[in-house]
């Protein structure tokens, strides 16, 4: 091996532990802990009236027609429990409890492994009931089994036995490997909206607030009807959505890139009920702030 490609092997090797294994704040680990906890509280105790309406013997869709439209070998919590409406009743409710111990840091690990479980088997359920957020729920609570959950603004802390069970320093490979899923959003995202034709001629953004339907509060009549603005917001989400897989790892840009990454969701979120996919994206976004 030649002294300038050593040198180089060097530098790569160099850069692959800084970037996994420099050590991560723990404040970062209790933002997701916290953030998708809440999330997925909400998520199922909004949906608690129409959870037999979904998931239960009687409803939208049987138990067997779930199996055949997903997959018949794929393995949930539902086949191990009768097929009754006790079952989805204590099945949901775990799921709203475990969330909840989630928030509080409770054992977060144990927490976030069984939530992603329970999610996995609700969702295979009935995957009508799923969209984007859900997915982005039950991948959190993957990666959240591998990183030291409860190692700040926990409950766990506070008890003195748990407090010598807990890590001094965070290992950053966890989080790493979450916010590396977070620029696969984005970017991902960005390139699929450069295929559509509307994105590229600036009208997205025009068909999307013209959904009244979906409106969450009242818009001025100029963000629906002019075309010099559908086309520069148009432009400017498809340049963030981007640009930010990139700026969240420059630590020169990433403050800039949080900030209009967090703009961009509330502006959505204020213009069309999405239900909590922007805040869940907003918990991913702040989870880079905190890293040393």
């Amino acid at each position: 091996m030649t002294p300038s490609a050593s040198l180089e092997r060097k530098g790569l090797c160099a850069a692959w532990n800084r970037f996994f294994h420099i050590g991560a704040s723990p404040s970062a680990y209790a933002i997701l802990r916290i953030g998708f906890g809440l999330v997925i509280a909400i998520t199922f105790l909004t949906g608690w009236a129409d959870a037999q309406k979904w998931f239960g013997p009687d409803g939208v869709l049987s138990f067997e027609a779930s199996r055949a439209i997903v997959d018949p070998d794929t393995l949930t919590l539902f086949q191990l429990f009768p097929r009754s409406e006790v079952a989805v009743t204590v099945l949901y409710s775990l799921v709203i409890i475990q969330a909840m111990l989630l928030v509080f840091g409770i054992y977060g690990r144990f927490q976030a492994a069984c939530l992603f479980v329970l999610l996995a088997s609700f969702h295979h359920r009935n995957n009508a009931w799923c969209d984007a957020e859900d997915t982005l729920m039950r991948l959190a609570c993957f990666y959240m089994i591998f990183m030291p959950l409860d190692a700040s603004w926990s409950v766990r802390k506070l008890l003195p036995v748990a407090r010598r069970e807990l890590p001094k320093a965070c290992p950053s490979w966890p989080l790493r490997l979450f916010h590396l899923q977070m620029a696969v959003i984005y970017l991902s995202t960005g390139i699929l909206k450069l295929q559509g034709v509307d994105w590229r001629e600036g009208a997205a953004v025009y068909y999307s607030l013209n959904l009244v339907q979906y409106h969450r509060f009242p818009l001025p009549q100029f963000m629906m009807q002019s075309l010099l603005f559908s086309q520069m917001s148009t432009w400017a989400v498809l340049a963030l959505e981007l640009a930010l897989p990139f700026m969240l790892f420059m630590p020169r840009l990433r403050l800039f890139a949080i900030i209009s990454g967090i703009v961009l969701h509330l502006s959505i979120d204020y213009a069309l009920n999405l239900f909590l996919f922007e805040w869940a994206m907003i918990v991913g976004l702040l989870s880079f702030w905190p890293f040393r």
